[in-house]
């Protein structure tokens, strides 16, 4: 963010309010300011194993990556899909369905291009509050030129919060080391954020603090076979992303 002399940008602030006693399953079903738009915000690892709760022991293998993938042709049978894990397991399937990310071999396989830079990096983070936040229960934007930001609640103690930046230098200096990319938005991408908004930034868990920079393919370049994530080119910090995206997308 450029020096504007210690002048105070020109914030445009919004809030919306947020349900976030809800619990998962269930309606989680917020109201998003006049809209009447459904929104709920849960920790990731809250809300996978929910969902593996619901299967059967041993339908998911943990701890595995993927290797590579080839197809097959059984006498007999369809063509099916031969996946390869790092630790020499192989596994064969009539249907395979990609959601292992940015870098993802399925879509290496599927032959799309390589994602590219939007020119925008995202610092996300949670704070943790032991003994209660005190905030409302509402998601709060922050805009501005060449910034956007936000927190919101997720619980009683803990408080998601985001702010995307033209991606800058700085991004590959602070790396993954949580003080650098935390001293960065304090003194110098958020030095002029609201009071409030900068305290719950000082209380991240620094095994949750991350800054990367945000990637996508062009439309033209998932025609072929991309569905779900790899169809929503720019999803922002406060979107959902994975099963929940699907779910939109269908």
């Amino acid at each position: 963010m450029a020096d504007r002399g210690g002048k105070a940008p020109a914030w445009t602030s919004a809030a919306a309010a947020v349900d976030v006693d809800a619990e998962i399953p269930g309606d989680n079903s917020g109201d998003w300011s006049d809209a009447g738009v459904p929104l709920c915000w849960a920790q990731k690892q809250a809300l996978l194993e929910v969902l593996a709760e619901e299967l059967p022991p041993g339908t998911i293998r943990f701890s595995s990556k993927l290797a590579s993938i080839a197809t097959e042709k059984a006498q007999g049978s369809p063509e099916i899909a031969v996946l390869r894990l790092d630790d020499g397991t192989v596994i064969r399937s009539k249907v395979l369905i990609g959601c292992d990310g940015v870098h993802s071999v399925v879509s290496q396989w599927l032959g799309l291009s390589e994602p590219a830079s939007s020119g925008r990096s995202a610092v996300r983070g949670l704070a943790v509050y032991p003994d209660g936040h005190g905030l409302k229960k509402e998601l709060r934007q922050f805009l501005s030129e060449g910034l956007r930001a936000g927190m919101v609640p997720i619980s009683d103690t803990d408080v998601y919060w985001f702010l995307v930046n033209n991606t800058i230098p700085a991004e590959k200096e602070a790396g993954t080391d949580p003080a650098k990319i935390l001293r960065e938005v304090t003194d110098n991408l958020g030095r002029l954020m609201p009071a409030e908004y900068l305290d719950v930034a000082r209380h991240s868990d620094s095994d949750n603090l991350s800054w990367a920079p945000l990637l996508y393919r062009a439309p033209w370049a998932i025609l072929r076979g991309a569905l779900g994530d790899a169809a929503h080119p720019n999803l922002n910090p406060p979107c959902v992303s994975g099963s929940s995206i699907t779910i939109l997308a269908s």
